[in-house]
């Protein structure tokens, strides 16, 4: 697919640890996500999100302001401003990993194609799967846990890995 003219497609990691292995695979635009959504406070909106979790991070984990803005916030902007044909999410199925695919998901609506590979299988989500799995974001990051357990009862079940990791 990437070898289409024109078609520009964005490999997205989950941590550095994951870049040798994309670039083996001779991906071209690998982007990589660097924050930890599942743990410490978060706001289902961009806007709040990213103040809230710098002065997290920069007290939890002894890391600077200008670091954070660089490494996730500058990072964020380049995944969401540029032009994709389609993303390759290279997240697994647990709790750290889905968390931060959910956040990621319910912001790339504008991309014609995403795709969440999971390694042993890749999901082309539908527009009614980034519609569910966005609302699991909102539900996760919001205010009202209950939220959570009613969309566990409407899971997919190409997805089904979602609704065990926010069980944990």
């Amino acid at each position: 697919i990437e070898a289409v003219i024109g078609h520009e497609v964005a490999h997205i990691a989950n941590g550095d640890m994951d870049v040798p292995r994309l670039q083996q695979r001779g991906y071209e635009h690998i982007r990589v996500w660097r924050e930890a959504l599942a743990d410490g406070p978060v706001s289902p909106r961009p806007a709040e999100l990213f103040p809230l979790r710098r002065t997290f991070v920069t007290t939890a984990y002894s890391s600077s302001e200008d670091e954070y803005r660089r490494v996730v916030e500058q990072e964020f902007s380049i995944i969401i401003d540029a032009t994709w044909d389609e993303v390759v999410l290279h997240f697994d199925t647990d709790l750290f990993c889905c968390v931060n695919c959910l956040f990621l998901i319910s912001q790339l609506g504008s991309v014609p194609r995403l795709v969440w590979d999971l390694r042993s299988r890749s999901i082309e989500l539908t527009t009614m799967d980034r519609a569910y799995l966005a609302s699991c974001w909102r539900a996760y990051a919001g205010s009202d846990p209950t939220m959570i357990e009613d969309l566990l009862r409407q899971t997919p079940p190409a997805l089904s890995h979602v609704a065990i990791a926010l069980r944990a």
